[in-house]
């Protein structure tokens, strides 16, 4: 008779049959991430962003890649 526990929380690969598990990290992330809006390269980034969006120019996915490498 299972009270809590039952089913699946945050499964973003969605594996089939997930087992329960305990996973002890360190809270803070080491650096922030590239989408974080206090990051320092987000304008540029979100810019760049924007623009493949509404135009789809492939051309600048590199510079959004360098932008979140940089980040």
């Amino acid at each position: 008779d299972i009270q809590s526990g039952q089913g699946v929380v945050n499964n973003t690969y969605l594996i089939g049959s997930p087992q329960k598990t305990v996973v002890q990290a360190p809270w803070m992330l080491g650096k922030k991430p590239p989408m974080s809006y206090d990051a320092k390269t987000f304008p540029a980034m979100a810019r760049k962003l924007t623009l493949l969006e509404g135009n789809a120019d492939w051309k600048q996915l590199p510079g959004i890649v360098i932008d979140g490498l940089r980040a």
